[in-house]
C-alpha cells in the first residue's frame, strides 16, 4: 500500500518540482521540501542534464485542484505557474517539454497529499469535498532507450568503485559448504541419527525395549515434519514472523533472520531421516512382527516397495540429478511420495489388525494407541489441502511481450507483494511456481477498477513455458494457497540493492510495485529488455529506481554483476550505503553473485533452487 503524507498546498507544489528536478536521486518525503529550493530561472526547452549513468525522468506529474477556488495552478507548454492567494506568483520550469490533459471527478473531502506511487514517479492531489475537480497531467518525453546502460556507463561504475579482492576465508567456506540450508539439514539429520543410535543401543541392551512400532512412529513424525515444511501457510507464517522485525533491529540479526528462506533444509533433512528410520523399522518388523502368513507376506511386499520408492525419491532429489532430469524428478517426487504414504497406511493397517488379534482390546483402541496413525492422518490432510484449493482462473488479458516472454493479467483479486502461485495446464502432472506482480495501488476512484488485480511474467525456460508463450491461455489452473517468496525479505533492509536477470525482474517487480517508497537500487541484466519484455516493464523498473542500471546484453555482453552490485551498493542512495543485496536469477548466476559478494563481506541473498 502506498504511503500518504498530508501537507499544505505550497509544500505540495515544492514536492512537484522535487519530483521532476534534474538532479533528483532519492525518494521524496514532506521533510525534504525545504532541502531543494525552486530554480531561479527556466532551462531551455529540450535541455537534458549531463548524466554519468542512465537516469529516468518521471513520465507524469498529476495535480488536482478545485476548479472554482484559489489558489490555482496554470500551465503552458514548458512552465508550471503557481498562483497563491496573495499578489505574488512563482514559476517552476520543467527540464523537458510537457503536455496537458484535463478530466474531472468528485472527491469526498478536502485533502492535500503527495505520494510516490507505483504508476507515477510523483503525484500531488489537492481535493475539496463534493465539488468538481480538474486533473492536469504533465508528461516528459524521456526516451527509454537513453536509460539503457552502455558499456561506458558500466565501465564508469567499475572504475569509480573497483571490486576488492575476494577473501579466501571461512566466510566463503561457510557460504559454499555450510550454508544455512545445509546447517538446518545437518542439525535435523544429526538429531535423528543420535536418537537412532541411542534407541538401537538401548534395544540391544534390553531386548524388546525398542520395537518396530517406535521406529514407525519416528518415520511418521519425520514424514509429517517434511510435509509441513512445504505447506503454504507454514511458509507464510515463518516469513510473517521474520518480517515483523523493524529496520531499527541490528543488521546482524536481520541478516540471520533473512535466511528464513532456507526452510527447505527441514524438508530434505526430515525426508532423509524418514528413510533411515524406515530402514530400521523394516529390520525390526522382520524380526519382531507376529502375524499370519498372509499378513507377514503383505507386510514384506509393502515394506520392500516402500524402500525402493524411498531410494528413488531420494536419489532423484539430489541437486545434480534434479537439474538434469527436472520433469522426471517432479513426477517421482509427487507420485512416489503419494504411493509411499499409501503403502505406510497399508502397513499400519496390517500391523494394527494383527496386534488386535493378539490383544484383548478391540481394533479401534489398538488404532487409537498407535502414534503412526495420527502422524499419517495429518500428513494425508496436508497433502490433500492444496488440491482443495485448485482453481481455474480466467486470464483477463494475455500480453505477448515477445517470442520469449508472456505476461498474463488477472483481475479476480488483489494480491499482497512477493507471493507466488503454482500454475498448471494439467495439475495432476506438473505445476510451476511464478511470482505475482501486484498492480499499483489505486490512488483515485476512477483508477480503482483498472488497478485491481495482478500479473505474472513468464519467460521461455523449458518445454512447458515455451508452449504457454506460443499458445497463450484464456484460463489456467492455480493450485494451493499463494505462497510468500524470497523477495519478501527485501523489506528487512533499507537501502537495498536488487540484482535481477531476465524474467527474474518479475519477482523483483512484485516488491517494487507494492513498495514504491522503498529506497532501492536496481540492476537488471537481460537480452534486449525493451524488445523482449516491453516498455511497460522497463518503465516500472525505472519508476522504482530512476538510476536503475538496465543492461542490454545484446549490446554490452554479459556484465560483471558482482562488480556492478558492489559499485551500486557502495554508491547507495541519498548518501546511505545499501545494507544488503537480493539476487533473482538462474542458479548459476545466483551462485556466482551471492558467493562473490559474500566473499567480500556483503550480505547477499538468493534462491536455493531446492524444488
Amino acid at each position: 500500500m502506498s504511503k500518504t503524507n498530508t501537507i499544505d498546498l505550497e509544500s505540495a507544489f515544492h514536492l512537484a518540482w522535487e519530483a521532476v528536478r534534474p538532479d533528483r536521486s532519492v525518494s521524496t518525503t514532506p521533510a525534504d521540501v525545504q532541502d531543494h529550493a525552486l530554480p531561479a530561472s527556466r532551462p531551455q526547452v529540450g535541455w537534458r542534464p549531463q548524466r554519468p549513468r542512465p537516469i529516468y525522468q518521471p513520465r507524469t506529474v498529476t495535480i488536482r485542484q478545485n476548479s472554482g477556488g484559489v489558489p490555482r495552478l496554470s500551465f503552458n507548454s514548458s512552465t508550471l505557474h503557481y498562483v497563491p492567494s496573495g499578489p505574488t506568483s512563482a514559476a517552476v520550469s520543467l527540464p523537458e517539454q510537457v503536455h496537458c490533459s484535463e478530466q474531472s471527478h468528485y472527491a469526498d473531502k478536502y485533502r492535500s497529499t503527495a505520494t510516490k506511487s507505483g504508476m507515477l514517479l510523483a503525484k500531488i492531489v489537492i481535493d475539496e469535498g463534493r465539488s468538481s475537480i480538474s486533473t492536469y497531467s504533465l508528461e516528459s518525453s524521456t526516451d527509454l532507450e537513453d536509460c539503457i546502460a552502455t558499456s561506458k556507463d558500466l565501465a564508469k561504475f567499475t572504475t569509480a568503485y573497483p571490486l576488492p579482492p575476494a577473501e579466501e576465508s571461512t566466510r566463503w567456506t561457510a557460504w559454499r559448504y555450510v550454508s544455512y540450508y545445509m546447517r538446518v539439514w545437518a542439525v535435523i539429520l544429526l538429531v535423528n541419527s543420535i536418537t537412532m543410535v541411542i534407541m538401537i543401543s538401548y534395544g540391544v541392551a534390553k531386548p524388546g525395549s525398542f520395537t518396530y512400532g517406535s521406529a514407525a512412529a519416528a518415520v511418521g513424525a519425520n514424514l509429517l515434519a517434511s510435509t509441513l515444511a512445504r505447506h503454504e501457510h507454514i511458509i507464510n507464517f515463518l516469513f510473517r514472523i521474520v518480517c515483523f522485525l523493524p529496520l531499527s533491529t541490528p543488521l546482524w540479526l536481520r541478516r540471520r533472520a533473512a535466511k528464513v528462506y532456507s526452510y527447505g533444509g527441514i524438508h530434505s533433512g526430515c525426508g532423509i531421516s524418514a528413510m533411515l528410520w524406515y530402514l530400521v523399522y523394516a529390520v525390526l518388523a522382520t524380526l519382531q512382527f507376529d502375524g499370519t502368513g498372509g499378513e507377514e507376506a503383505a507386510l514384506a511386499i509393502t515394506t520392500t516397495l516402500t524402500i525402493i520408492l524411498l531410494i528413488i525419491i531420494t536419489g532423484m532429489a539430489h541437486p545434480a540429478v534434479r537439474r538434469c532430469f527436472h520433469n522426471q524428478w517432479e513426477l517421482s517426487h509427487r507420485f512416489g511420495g503419494w504411493f509411499v504414504v499409501l503403502l505406510v497406511w497399508a502397513q499400519t493397517t496390517i500391523i494394527v489388525v494383527a496386534n488386535a488379534q493378539n490383544s484383548p482390546e478391540p481394533t479401534r483402541e489398538v488404532l487409537a494407541k498407535t502414534p503412526t496413525f495420527y502422524f499419517l492422518l495429518l500428513t494425508t490432510l496436508l497433502i490433500l489441502y492444496p488440491w482443495l484449493r485448485l482453481r481455474r482462473r480466467k486470464v483477463t488479458h494475455s500480453e505477448q511481450l515477445s517470442s520469449h516472454a508472456l505476461r498474463l493479467h488477472f483481475n479476480d483479486r488483489r494480491v499482497s507483494h512477493c507471493i507466488g502461485y503454482r500454475l498448471a495446464t494439467n495439475p495432476l502432472l506438473e505445476t510451476h511456481g511464478f511470482a505475482t506482480i501486484p498492480n499499483p495501488t489505486p490512488l483515485t476512484p476512477s483508477d480503482k477498477d483498472e488497478e485491481t488485480g495482478y500479473s505474472i511474467l513468464i519467460s521461455n525456460a523449458g518445454d512447458w513455458t515455451s508452449h504457454l508463450i506460443t499458445h497463450p491461455p484464456k484460463a489456467i489452473w492455480t493450485k494451493g494457497a499463494p505462497t510468500v517468496g524470497l523477495m519478501r525479505i527485501a523489506s528487512l533492509f533499507s537501502p537495498l540493492v536488487i540484482v535481477a536477470t531476465g524474467s527474474g525482474i518479475g519477482p523483483a517487480l512484485s516488491f517494487l510495485q507494492a513498495k514504491p517508497h522503498w529506497p532501492v537500487r536496481v540492476i537488471w541484466s537481460a537480452r534486449a529488455p525493451l524488445k523482449t519484455y516491453g516498455a511497460e516493464i522497463v518503465e516500472s523498473v525505472l519508476r522504482a529506481d530512476g538510476r536503475a542500471v538496465v543492461v542490454d546484453t545484446d549490446g554490452t555482453g554479459r556484465p560483471d554483476l558482482v562488480g556492478l552490485a558492489w559499485g551500486v551498493m557502495r554508491e547507495g542512495l541519498g548518501g546511505r550505503k545499501a545494507e544488503a543485496v537480493v539476487v533473482v536469477a538462474n542458479p548459476t548466476v545466483t551462485g556466482v553473485v551471492v558467493g562473490g559478494l559474500e566473499r567480500r563481506g556483503v550480505p547477499a541473498f538468493g534462491a536455493i533452487f531446492d524444488s
